[in-house]
């Protein structure tokens, strides 16, 4: 039987928020006693049945993965957009280190790009991530291109976007590098990685897997892949579960 790796973003790809929260939906996250995101029952039940190693990977802060209460034994996390590694909930000080010495060159970038649009009119909320990357969350859609422009003026790191949200992220804490980072530190060798994730800020890590599944065509064509699959259903994480359980079963060469 193959060894498989199912590499996931988690926000917008096998969960979704409240604002889309549709009857019978599972939730897995709360913000005090307020119910946060969900999932559907199907894909709920399919990630907590799956039989396979699990790497999810995100952009969240250490305490916002921790909120969620997702149905999978998944040993490793990347978090902070791959900058902190969680192994069987503990952060692993040794990536730690390793993270904290690489972002210490970028740092005075990230703190004067920090002090300078935190308080721009433009800007609902700015900071820097487990002191990791900056984060900026745009008031409104239409701020977010003009935004993104000022930053890009303002440094040479990659700033990527995502709905409202804008991201400076050293390259060594890309994605794509962070799941290649965490297999070599793993020392585990898989025959397939599959890969999940829904916007243009997962596209380097479904550009080194296997098997990348993505929710569009748009995304599709900023993937780096050969072996690509777009959603063919209108819940992205059950067409997402249901592939990876295919491959798993067999069912996929």
């Amino acid at each position: 039987m193959s060894k498989i790796l199912f590499v996931s973003d988690i926000d917008n790809t096998l969960i979704h928020s409240f604002k889309h929260k549709r009857d019978g939906d599972v939730c897995i996250e709360w913000k005090g006693d307020f119910e946060q995101a969900f999932m559907s029952e199907k894909a709920f039940i399919m990630l907590r049945d799956l039989k396979v190693d699990v790497l999810l990977v995100s952009s969240r802060s250490t305490e916002l993965y921790r909120r969620l209460k997702l149905p999978c034994n998944a040993k490793y996390a990347l978090v902070s957009n791959g900058s902190l590694l969680i192994e069987n909930d503990v952060i692993n000080d040794c990536w730690k280190a390793e993270s904290e010495k690489i972002v210490s060159g970028y740092k005075s970038v990230l703190i004067k790009l920090l002090n300078e649009f935190a308080d721009n009119e433009h800007i609902k909320s700015a900071r820097l991530v487990d002191d990791m990357y900056l984060f900026l969350h745009c008031r409104e859609k239409d701020d977010v291109q003009f935004i993104f422009e000022a930053v890009k003026r303002k440094t040479k790191l990659p700033v990527m976007t995502s709905g409202r949200k804008i991201y400076v992220v050293p390259e060594e804490f890309s994605k794509g590098r962070s799941v290649l980072r965490v297999l070599d530190f793993c020392n585990t060798k898989y025959d397939k990685v599959i890969c999940a994730g829904d916007s243009k800020v997962d596209a380097s890590m479904l550009s080194v897997c296997d098997v990348a599944l993505v929710p569009d065509e748009n995304l599709a064509n900023m993937v780096k892949n050969k072996n690509i699959l777009v959603c063919n259903k209108a819940d992205f994480s059950e067409f997402v579960l249901e592939v990876v359980s295919e491959y798993v079963n067999g069912e996929r060469p």
